[in-house]
C-alpha cells in the first residue's frame, strides 16, 4: 500500500516537472492570488502592511518579478526548445530552478526578519539562471530572429539589480532612482517583451482561427517594421521617465507609444474573427499598452490629472491579460488539446479587463469613499480571473497529455 502511494506520487511529480510551463504556469497562477488579497485587505484597511518597510514597493516587486518571473520562466521554457529545437528544461534542473523562485519568494516575505540581501541574492540568482539557461539557444545563428527575448531578459535583470540597489539604501550620486521608479522601469520592459511574444503567438492563434472558421482568403501578418517602431517609442519613454519624470517630453513621448501600439492594430482588421475569445483577448491586450502609455502621456501633460493609478493599465491590465492568455493557450495546446472556448475561459479574461479598468478610474471622478471601493473590487475581479485558471486550465496541467506525446 504504502510503496503503491509513493509511486503514484513519485509520477505526479515526475510529471509536474516534465516541461517548464507545468510548474511555473501554476506557480503563476497561484501567486497572481495570494499577495493580491492579502494587499486589497492593507488597502481597505482590513488588515496591517504586508511587510515592514516600503509596502508599495513590496506589492509591484512581487506582482513584476514574482508573478511575472514565473509567468516568464514557464513561458520561455516551453517556447524556447521551440524556437531552436533545443533540449528542454526538465526534472531535476528544473525542480531546482522553482526551488530557487521559492526561496525567493520566501526572502521577500521575510525580509523584515531576515534582512533584504537572501531576497536581492535569490532574486537575481533565479533570473540570471533562466537567462543561463536559454543564452545558448537564443544565440545561434537560426535563432536570430529570437534574439530579442534574451536582450530583454538582461535588461530586465540590470533593472532588478538596480531595484535592489535603492532598497538597499544605495544612491548613485548625480542619478536619482528609486525603487518605485526602477519597478515602473521594469513594467514597461515587461511590455516590450509582451509585444515581442505577442507578435509571435498572434500569428499562430489569428490565423488558426481564420482556418476554424474557413476564411482561406485572408490571413494575419505580424509585420515586424509596426511593432519595432511600438518597441522603440516604449524605449524611448523608459530612458526619459527616469530623469526626466512627469514633464512635456516625457509625456510626448508616452503619446508616440500610445500611437504606435494602435498602429499595430491595422493589422487585426481581418473582420469576424475578432469576436472569437483568443483572439480578442490578444486584441485587447494591445488596446490595453496603447491606453497605458495614452493615459501615461496625459498624465504628464496636464500634471497628474488622471493619477498614478493609469499606469494599472499596463501592469493590472496589458501585463495580467497578456499573462493569462499565455497561460490559457500554452496550458491547453501543451499538454495536446485543443483550444476550448468555455464560460470560465471567456470570464476570467473579461475579469482582468474589468479589474484594470475599475483600479485604473482617476480619483477625480468619484468620492473618496469610492476609491476604497474600487480598490477592493479590482482586487476582487483580479482573483476571479486568475482563480477561474486555476480550475478550468490548473488540472490540465497536473495530468499527462491527452495525445499520449511527452511534455
Amino acid at each position: 500500500m504504502v510503496s503503491a502511494v509513493l509511486s503514484t506520487f513519485g509520477g505526479r511529480v515526475a510529471l509536474l516537472f516534465a516541461y517548464g510551463f507545468r510548474p511555473f504556469f501554476l506557480l503563476a497562477a497561484g501567486y497572481a492570488i495570494l499577495p493580491i488579497l492579502l494587499w486589497s485587505g492593507f488597502l481597505l484597511g482590513w488588515s496591517p502592511p504586508p511587510t515592514e518597510g516600503d509596502p508599495f514597493a513590496w506589492h509591484m516587486h512581487e506582482m513584476v518579478y514574482g508573478l511575472g518571473g514565473a509567468a516568464l520562466a514557464g513561458f520561455l521554457l516551453t517556447a524556447v526548445p521551440e524556437f531552436t529545437d533545443c533540449t528542454p528544461v526538465t526534472g531535476r534542473p528544473l525542480a531546482a530552478l522553482v526551488a530557487c523562485w521559492l526561496a525567493a519568494r520566501v526572502a521577500i516575505w521575510t525580509a523584515a526578519s531576515i534582512g533584504l540581501w537572501p531576497a536581492a541574492a535569490l532574486n537575481l540568482l533565479f533570473l540570471g539562471w533562466l537567462i543561463a539557461l536559454v543564452a545558448k539557444p537564443l544565440w545561434t545563428r537560426a535563432a536570430g530572429r529570437h534574439r530579442a527575448f534574451l536582450y530583454g531578459l538582461a535588461a530586465i535583470w540590470v533593472v532588478e539589480a538596480g531595484i535592489f540597489y535603492a532598497w538597499l539604501g544605495g544612491n548613485l550620486e548625480g542619478f536619482q532612482w528609486t525603487t518605485r521608479e526602477g519597478l515602473s522601469t521594469a513594467v514597461g520592459l515587461f511590455t516590450i517583451l509582451i509585444l515581442i511574444a505577442h507578435s509571435r503567438i498572434s500569428m499562430v492563434i489569428v490565423n488558426r482561427t481564420l482556418e476554424d472558421l474557413g476564411d482561406t482568403e485572408r490571413m494575419y501578418l505580424a509585420r515586424p517594421p509596426r511593432r519595432n517602431l511600438a518597441i522603440f517609442a516604449i524605449g524611448l519613454f523608459l530612458v526619459l521617465d527616469v530623469p526626466v519624470p512627469g514633464t512635456t517630453l516625457t509625456g510626448w513621448v508616452a503619446l508616440a507609444a500610445m500611437a504606435a501600439t494602435l498602429n499595430i492594430l491595422n493589422d487585426w482588421h481581418l473582420g469576424r474573427v475578432l469576436r472569437e475569445t483568443y483572439v480578442l483577448a490578444l486584441y485587447v491586450v494591445l488596446w490595453l499598452i496603447a491606453l497605458g502609455f495614452g493615459s501615461i502621456g496625459i498624465e504628464c501633460l496636464t500634471g497628474g490629472w488622471l493619477g498614478r493609478g493609469s499606469r494599472h493599465l499596463l501592469s493590472t491590465g496589458a501585463m495580467g491579460l497578456a499573462i493569462l492568455a499565455v497561460l490559457t493557450i500554452a496550458g491547453q495546446i501543451h499538454t495536446g488539446r485543443t483550444l476550448a472556448d468555455t464560460w470560465s475561459i471567456r470570464a476570467s479574461f473579461a475579469a482582468i479587463v474589468l479589474a484594470a479598468l475599475t483600479r485604473a478610474v482617476p480619483v477625480w471622478l468619484a468620492p473618496s469613499a469610492y476609491v476604497g471601493i474600487a480598490y477592493g473590487l479590482s482586487g476582487l475581479l483580479w482573483t476571479t480571473g486568475f482563480g477561474l485558471y486555476l480550475i478550468t486550465i490548473g488540472p490540465m496541467l497536473l495530468a499527462p497529455r491527452v495525445d499520449g506525446e511527452p511534455g
